[in-house]
């Protein structure tokens, strides 16, 4: 979420300092997903996974013991799940190419749940971010850990950030809509304002619509299909610049593609499929695309 703000909304991004974290590697196998959730909804409340990333408070029985009240309190099973079930289907690969603003990963030489190897190995995709290493014991930031180091990288990217940047690419979900008539125009243009996006006029597309949220982007498609099934719908995302009232970017020439080769059902980029958590089923095309397979569940809020 922290690598997408930062790409979406560089202007509201002075610098990002990741601490203990690497961009992970998603998977679409659905009993290995099954297989992990089970592992760690079984253990939720005993203090084991908690423990993991506190090993300084698990040695002693006590401190397990409120390990285990640490992780009742914190999450219910059902919403561990959740999370969880999320966080190995989103690639946060697809991001790093529109992330510029300042970047400094701090980790810990021996942390316990992410090895320093590994995140080490990733940095050559942020070649313009700094790796910094530090002491600790535990993967948690309140644990056992060199938090002077840690604060004084913070600072550094405070002191040092350009507040007053200027940026012309940002990271943005794009929705092009083809096949619109006045009679359903109203009706389009509606969900996208309703559902926080900014409708843009350019040659060769009916209506193009940019989102912030990639979540949301693919929410309002799914509504917008049911305005009319004669609707072409496109969702794509990636750089592009407001110029003029009128969106620019290659993401735009995808969203346009994509909505040329819908039918009757809103189609996603693949991109679109590994940054967002939205609540809709997605289907997957020979030609690695997604279509929307129906819409937005009853009561169901778009975050992004």
């Amino acid at each position: 979420m922290s690598l997408y703000f930062a790409a979406a909304h560089p202007d509201r991004v002075a610098g990002l300092l990741a601490y203990g974290s690497t961009v992970p590697t998603c998977t679409e196998d659905p009993e290995l997903i099954e297989q992990w959730l089970t592992f760690v909804v079984s253990g939720h409340g005993t203090g084991y996974i908690a423990g993991s990333l506190w090993p300084s408070m698990a040695q002693t029985e006590e401190g397990l013991r409120w390990l285990a009240r640490f992780e009742r309190y914190a999450v219910s099973p059902a919403m561990l799940r959740s999370i969880i079930g999320t966080t190995v289907v989103l690639d946060p690969n697809w991001v790093l190419p529109a992330l510029r603003v300042p970047t400094t990963f701090v980790h810990g030489k021996q942390d316990p749940a992410l090895p320093y190897e590994d995140v080490e190995a990733f940095m050559p995709s942020l070649p313009g971010a700094r790796f910094v290493a530090i002491d600790v014991v535990d993967h948690v930031p309140w644990g056992d850990i060199d938090l002077e180091a840690l604060v004084g990288e913070l600072e550094t990217l405070v002191d040092e950030g350009d507040w007053r940047a200027e940026t012309t690419y940002v990271l943005t979900a794009v929705l092009v809509v083809a096949s619109v008539t006045p009679s359903n125009r109203a009706g389009i243009e509606h969900w996208v304002t309703t559902m926080g996006g900014d409708v843009a006029t350019i040659d060769g597309a009916d209506l193009v619509a940019a989102f912030r949220g990639p979540s949301t982007a693919v929410q309002c498609a799914a509504m917008v299909q049911s305005v009319s099934t004669d609707l072409r719908i496109g969702v794509a995302v990636g750089e592009a610049r407001w110029v003029s009232g009128r969106l620019e970017g290659p993401v735009v020439t995808e969203a346009i593609r994509l909505a040329a080769s819908a039918d009757g059902r809103a189609v996603v980029s693949s991109a679109v499929r590994h940054v967002t958590a939205a609540e809709v089923d997605l289907v997957e095309r020979p030609d690695g695309s997604f279509q929307v397979a129906g819409p937005v569940p009853a009561g169901t809020v778009a975050v992004s």
